[in-house]
């Protein structure tokens, strides 16, 4: 699938030569692209896995939409699967069922900073909600919240916030239609570690 953007002023900035000497996509707060739906049935587990290095952040709560995302959804509907910086310090999977309810999610235990990092968020359906950070689990929630049909995603920005985005590098976003497993992941994450 390919995100696109259609307004000039708001598109990402392609740079060579960053992480590794490879090149990747600037954003500055209020530039994003959009995707399209994943396709991911509501009853489905799911993998989301992005490589990135943010240079500043403004942090906001795991139930609001205040700070800046590095991931959220297009349109403001109910269904939301985000990762943002949160107070505290640290990274988090935001979720939010299809009726409206059950926001939060996991928090990493490793603090912000400015190295690059692949951080992956699943949700492994009827289960839990886990996020990993550089390929290790970090937190894990318990998932009651029913069928979710995840969003088409905004890469880089809220979804209605001005300057509510990533302010850094984004070298890849991977989605996945089902839970990875350890091998899967240890297979990524060389991958990812050679590359950057």
């Amino acid at each position: 699938n390919n995100a696109l953007q259609n307004t000039a002023g708001n598109r990402p900035i392609y740079r060579t030569a960053q992480d590794n000497n490879l090149p990747a996509l600037q954003f500055t707060g209020d530039l994003f692209i959009d995707a399209p739906a994943p396709g991911i049935a509501g009853t489905s587990s799911l993998t989301y896995l992005m490589v990135f290095h943010d240079t500043q952040t403004t942090i906001g709560g795991i139930n609001d939409g205040s700070g800046e995302y590095i991931l959220d959804r297009a349109t403001a509907t109910n269904e939301l699967m985000s990762l943002k910086p949160l107070t505290g310090n640290k990274y988090a999977l935001q979720k939010r069922d299809n009726g409206g309810g059950g926001l939060g999610g996991p928090v990493s235990t490793t603090s912000i900073n400015t190295n690059s990092k692949w951080i992956e968020m699943n949700r492994n359906k009827a289960v839990s909600y886990n996020l990993f950070y550089n390929g290790a689990l970090e937190a894990t929630v318990g998932d009651t919240d029913g069928n979710i049909t995840p969003p088409s995603p905004r890469i880089g920005r809220h979804a209605t916030t001005a300057n509510g985005g990533l302010r850094g590098f984004l070298h890849e976003f991977i989605i996945y239609s089902s839970i990875i497993n350890n091998a899967q992941r240890i297979l990524i994450n060389n991958y990812i570690s050679a590359k950057y």
